[in-house]
This record gives C-alpha cells, structure tokens and sequence, in this order.
C-alpha cells in the first residue's frame, strides 16, 4: 500500500493538513503468533471446586433472599436454580420451603430445575430421606443420580446404606455410586464426577447471590479485587480526568505517558489533548508499544467523534500500515473525503473490518459518484460485508439496493438480516441509517432491541435512554455491548440512572464495563464513586494519585481531602503524605496550604506540609 498511501499524503499537503512530514517513525510491529490455550487437568479442576466450596457460608439472610427472587416472574433458569439451591442451605430457617422444594423435584418442571431442587433437598438434609429414595426410582438418569448424591449429603447412615446397595448392586446407577461414595468419604483423593460438579457449581453460585465467600459478600469481594488492579485505577481516574478543565491535568498525563503508555493514559489523552498527543508520538517523546497502541488511539477517536480534532494523529496513523486504511476512513469523516481516492484499488488487501469502515467512509460522503465502483466490488463471500456493500449503495441513491435493503429488514428472522442490521447501526450517525434503525426498534427483542437503543441513546435521544435503562435494570450484558449501554446513559444524564449503576457495579470478571460503571457513578456524582478514588489516592503513581485528588475535591470538595489525613490507610509513609499535601497544594493553592496548616498543626518539616508547598508552587508554573 506504499504509493496509494503517497497519494494520500500529497492529497493532505494541498489542504494543510499535514503538520509533520518527518520524524514519525513506524511503531513495533506485533507479530501475531498463533495462542493454542492450555488443555486443563480435570484433576485439578475438580480439586479447585472443592477447595473454592470451603469458602463459602450462608447467613440468616439466604431464606429470605432466595424467596424474594424465586417469586419473580420470568426469572433466568441459572438465577432459579440458584436460589433452589439456596434455600437447601438455608436450614433451619427455610424449614416452611421443604413443601417446594419437594414439589419442584417431583414435578414437571425441566430436567435442570429437578436436579437443582433434588439436590437442594439433600442440603437441606431434613425430613428429606422418603422423598429422596422415590427419587432413585426416577425415570430421568440425572434425577436419579441427583438423588444418590443427595441422600450422602443428608449424612444419615440409612440413606449412605442405601447408596452402598446400589454401588454393590448390578443396576446402570452402580458405577456412579460407588464414585459417589469415595467422593463422599475422600473428597480431596476422589475424581471427578459430572454432579458432584454440578452441585458445587450451584452452591457457589448460590453463595455469590445469597450468602458469603471469605465470610464477606461476593460484590465486595469482587470489588476489593478490582480496587486492587492497576488497570482498573487507571481507567477510572485518568478517564475522568480527561474532561476536566483545570491547569496541570494536562502535565500529568504527559508524565504518565512519558513513563509507559497505557490503554487507560492512550485513551485520556486522545480525548483531552489530541494535538499535544500527536506531537510527543512524532517527536518520540512517547514511543507506542506497537500497532495495538495505535488501534486503542483510533478507536477512541472513533467513538467519541473526535475525528475533526485529530487530524495530526490520524495523519501519524497514515504511516502505520496495520491502522493505515481505518485512519483514511476517520480522515473521510473529518471531511477530508480526497483521501479515499484510489481506495477501490486496495479493495483485496483490506480486512473485513477494514473494508466496512470503508463502505462507512463512502457513504459518509453522500456522493453518488461512488456508486459505480460499489457495484464492482466483490464482498468475498463474507456476509457482513455484502450487507455493507448494499447499505452503503442504498444510502447513496441505489432504488434496487434500497428496495432490496427493506425487504431483508422487514424479515427479522432471515439469515442476511443481522449482517443488514449491523450495517445501519454502522452508520446510525447519518440520517438515513438513524430512521431506519428507530423504525425497525418497536418490531426487535434481545441483543438486536438493546444495540439500536445504545447507539439512538449514545447520539442524545432522550426516549431510546429511557428504554435502554430499563432494559438494562432487568439485566446488564457483559462486553462490549454492555460497556456500550452503561456509556450511553452517563454524561450529563447519568444522576437519573445512579440506582441502576450501583446495582451492577462490580462486574465479575468484566474490567473494561466495570471501568465505564466507575465513570458513570463519578458522572452521576454518586458517594459510592469516592471507594474507587480512594485506593489510587493512596497509592502510586504519583501522576495518578495526584489526579485521583482533584476527582475528589469536585466530588465532595477542598475539605475531604484534609479529611483525608484524619483516616490514612494502616500502611502509609511519609512518601504517602507528601503526595497527597502535594495535591493539596496544587489544586486548592497557597490558601488551601495556610488553612491545611492551621486546622492540623502542622509544623515545619512535616512531611504533609512539605508537600503542599510544593504543590502550591508547582501550581504557579502550570
């Protein structure tokens, strides 16, 4: 692609876009080897369940719990089983639950909620030993062998008697028993078994809902972990800090950068300063750590509309051949649509995600002029790009690519309607693609309803917000389509949807969407907001700890950070106290300093008060 990407730099020359023609080294490349994933040991696997089931407890509080969300309609089969199981940990409290969990053993129900509440019973352990052995005469395997496990679970040497005859007997259920038996009096020395597995799966499961793991709620828990990866701190802090307006913010994202570019660092400073960003990457003064860095950078630009803002940074991507044809694209965008010419001609090298952008690009343009090389372009057989091949014609003018884009849109379930869809919400920023998406919206359910809603509600529409909260209060998905969704209802908005934030937040297992619920609970202004800002003011970098304190102090005010020494963490230093007088200084100044001085005493030499002075005159220089 090196001439056609020289055209594209004359092209920029003649409009005065290019404000570096030298000194822009390509990055490292990534050699993308191929990941073959470790084939785990099922030994050790079953062990880990084990050891994990040790650390689980419930409270007083399961019974009720577990009640409260078995009465809900329309409940998810992996949160009703759960709650099954739950209430079979509950004794004695849920002693009045015994009648339902034998009616939803015995009865019709399907073969997962039987097994759940089968084994339910035998946590339960009481008065459930009749019911247990007319379950080892079930028709259903699984029942039968939920039954067995149950009955050693109940810890009665008449229900163990029992499943010592079916181990010693010639039935189908024999091997399994006797299995059933070594697990029972050697757990830690027995193999593996499928409901064995089962049942410590829906007791963790159980205990993450409606007990305890380490004697403390899963959510804590979850979110002790999360407070202690730097990446999420990162996220959280330098995010928020990109949109602050304050002198120094800037400064201390350039030292983050400096010291070692991050995603998070990458991320904040594209979106505060994408000019200063492209002239330290130009002049080498932040050196990216390959072509990955470069896709992070785009793709902030891309999804916080900063294309016009970022020409020096997308001109520097030029020279980067993994992201050079998605920099061309967000060049179109910007209105530099001369730098799609020849783009045809490069049609065969381009990847499928490439070549999308690039449809995206053309139809940007609204100049029919494109409609001829569309029609002679081939999708290489994949599906989505065929389907933006016919969205990008339609939206230029093509009648038959129109007539042909509706009649696949009016058949939600046809095979080629996902690929159109995708192609619309591609392009929802334009017009055509917007009606079509919020006419289609009243007609779709599931992931299809809750991506249109993202994208109307990401572009300000007040009533695809409204609806996407509400889909979001029933459940939040995980990736990119849930960190989307939480995006779309923060900014300005975001106090209307506190609750439904800090019901979600934390995530397991979810670092990027538990970063986004972190900024939103910052947007919604929300108390919870200050546990997250707390571990990175305590804590290195200094870059970051420093700006951790300025989304404090807006948070809650000057005042909370003094409040802040009368409740240091157990393990802090000097170094610890220096840093945070220091963010006292800088952001409240040599009055904040006086009135830090007098309402703690402080004498010369303390480090706190070292510190602030700093601060204070390094805030003179900003």
């Amino acid at each position: 692609m090196s001439r056609p990407r020289k055209r594209w730099l004359r092209a920029l020359c003649g409009l005065g876009a290019l404000l570096f023609v030298a000194g822009a080294s390509p990055a490292a490349q990534v050699a993308e080897e191929e990941v073959v994933a470790p084939v785990e040991d099922p030994q050790e696997v079953w062990l880990e369940l084990l050891r994990r089931d040790a650390r689980i407890s419930f409270t007083a509080r399961t019974e009720h719990d577990a009640r409260v969300v078995l009465a809900q309609p329309d409940l998810p089969p992996s949160e009703r089983d759960a709650a099954v199981i739950a209430l079979g940990c509950a004794r004695p409290e849920a002693l009045r639950e015994l009648p339902t969990l034998e009616a939803l053993a015995t009865g019709g129900g399907s073969l997962a909620l039987r097994q759940a509440a089968t084994l339910a019973l035998g946590e339960f352990g009481v008065n459930v030993e009749a019911t247990l052995l007319r379950l080892l005469e079930d028709r259903e395997e699984r029942v039968r062998a939920c039954a067995m496990l149950a009955l050693l679970r109940t810890d009665r040497a008449s229900s163990r008697a029992r499943v010592v005859d079916l181990a010693e007997g010639e039935g189908p259920d024999a091997g399994l028993a006797a299995e059933l038996l070594v697990a029972t009096l050697d757990p830690m020395g027995s193999k593996p078994n499928w409901v064995g597995s089962l049942l410590l799966d829906l007791r963790f499961r159980a205990a993450q809902r409606f007990g305890l793991i380490d004697g403390m709620s899963w959510k804590l828990r979850q979110l002790q972990d999360l407070l202690a990866r730097p990446a999420f701190l990162d996220g959280v802090v330098l995010g928020a800090s990109a949109g602050l307006l304050e002198e120094g913010v800037k400064d201390h994202l350039v030292s983050l950068l400096v010291a070692e570019p991050s995603a998070a660092s990458l991320r904040a400073a594209t979106r505060s300063m994408p000019e200063e960003l492209a002239l330290l990457i130009a002049s080498r003064a932040v050196v990216l750590p390959g072509e990955i860095a470069w896709r992070v950078i785009l793709e902030e630009i891309d999804e916080s509309g900063l294309e016009g803002e970022s020409l020096s940074l997308l001109e520097l991507a030029l020279a980067e051949p993994g992201v050079s044809a998605r920099a061309i694209c967000l060049l179109a965008r910007a209105g530099l649509s001369e730098v799609l010419i020849g783009m045809e001609g490069e049609w065969g090298q381009l990847s499928a995600g490439d070549r999308l952008a690039l449809l995206d690009a053309w139809a940007g343009t609204a100049d029919p002029i494109h409609l001829k090389k569309l029609a002679r372009l081939p999708d290489g057989g994949n599906a989505r790009v065929r389907a933006g091949l016919l969205v990008a014609r339609a939206e230029l003018g093509d009648a038959s690519a129109r007539t042909t884009l509706l009649d696949i849109l009016a058949e939600p379930e046809s095979a080629d309607f996902r690929a159109a869809y995708q192609g619309l919400l591609r392009g929802v920023r334009r017009p055509f693609a917007r009606e079509l998406v919020g006419a289609l919206l009243s007609t779709l359910e599931g992931p299809d309803r809750l991506a249109g809603l993202t994208e109307l509600a990401l572009l300000g529409d007040l009533e695809s917000s409204t609806q996407l909260a509400a889909m979001l209060g029933e459940e939040l998905p995980g990736g990119r389509a849930g960190t989307r969704a939480v995006r779309a209802l923060s900014g300005a908005s975001a106090g209307l949807h506190t609750d439904l934030f800090v019901s979600h937040f934390p995530v397991e297992g979810e670092l990027e969407l538990n970063v986004q619920l972190g900024l939103a609970l910052l947007d919604a202004r929300s108390p919870r907001a200050l546990l997250l800002l707390r571990p990175a003011l305590w804590s290195d970098p200094f870059d970051r700890s420093v700006l951790s304190a300025l989304l404090i102090s807006k948070l809650s005010g000057m005042h909370s950070l003094r409040d802040e020494l009368n409740r240091p963490p157990v393990e802090v230093n000097s170094r610890d106290l220096r840093r945070l007088g220091y963010a006292i200084g800088e952001w409240g100044g040599l009055e904040e300093v006086e009135s830090l001085r007098k309402s703690h005493g402080l004498l010369p030499g303390d480090a706190v008060l070292q510190g602030a002075i700093l601060g204070a005159l390094a805030r003179r220089t900003h």
